[in-house]
């Protein structure tokens, strides 16, 4: 079993695990029994087949710099990239907003890379590469059953919005879990679905 954990100095887990069975017929029995099991009272987890990653996150990119000139100088720096996207700055349509999802060819390549990343300072477009790791991966997209939605991606915020503002904001949709602001965004975790937004 791998745990995967906060970043230091951090002891808090991530919320999820990741466990390798002996044969394929006991992971498939672990899904099968253990996907929507109550853990504990109100909270099921989610149990699938984990999929190899080749898609990772790097932070402090240069904002200036366009996407295909990012992915240029990325495979220079590393093999194995084969695309890149960046988000563009709502503030600044211009500009990409400082960080980028980079494809490998494979999973043990990125696997690679971020460890690189982790140990040695990787600089591209005079920039040290920061906070490299796991982007999410979403497999296609279907629009969500309004009654499932649990966690929201909340964008643009501005610096003056607090997490108390938007936690009172959104607790007329549900309980609010969690609210967590990252610069110029936030991700809110509600516990129940009330009407929906």
């Amino acid at each position: 079993m791998r745990l995967i954990m906060d970043r230091l100095p951090s002891t808090n887990s991530r919320g999820y695990a990741f466990l390798c069975y002996l044969t394929p017929e006991h992971a498939a029995t672990a899904i099968k029994e253990l996907n929507g099991y109550e853990i504990r009272p109100g909270v099921n987890i989610a149990v699938s087949k984990s999929e190899g990653n080749k898609r990772l996150y790097m932070g402090n990119i240069h904002k200036e710099k366009t996407q295909e000139e990012l992915l240029k100088e990325l495979q220079i720096l590393f093999s194995g990239v084969k695309s890149v996207f960046v988000q563009q700055d709502l503030n600044e349509p211009s500009h990409n907003r400082g960080y980028a999802f980079v494809d490998f060819a494979d999973h043990k390549t990125a696997v690679e890379i971020r460890r690189q990343c982790a140990t040695d300072r990787k600089i591209l477009f005079g920039r040290q590469i920061r906070n490299v790791d796991w982007a999410d991966v979403q497999q296609g997209y279907s629009e969500p059953d309004p009654e499932s939605v649990k966690s929201l991606h909340i964008a643009p915020v501005s610096d003056e919005t607090s997490e108390d503002m938007i936690k009172e904001k959104f607790a007329e949709f549900g309980t609010v879990e969690k609210v967590q602001k990252v610069r110029d965004y936030a991700f809110c975790s509600l516990q129940q679905q009330g009407r929906s937004c």
